[in-house]
């Protein structure tokens, strides 16, 4: 949370940033929830695919998203 603070120069920037991080969490939070059913015991596989599965893609979320923050703040220099 305080890497988006800190790349955010704006004030309205930093809200919009501070939300979408928070509305990412929530939408996680509801999506964990369904990961591990009753139907998939006792190895949860299908849980295990879907967590591995949104690990990677919060990776390369991460990467573009400090893509963008690299590429905004030269710009601002």
């Amino acid at each position: 949370m305080s890497w988006v603070q800190l790349n955010c120069q704006d004030a309205r920037e930093r809200s919009i940033a501070i939300s979408m991080w928070v509305m990412s969490a929530i939408s996680g939070w509801m999506v964990g929830t369904q990961y591990f059913r009753a139907g998939n015991l006792p190895l949860n596989e299908n849980g295990l695919r879907t967590m591995i599965i949104m690990v990677y893609v919060g990776i390369a979320l991460a990467l573009i998203q400090q893509i963008i923050y690299y590429t905004h703040n030269n710009r601002a220099r």
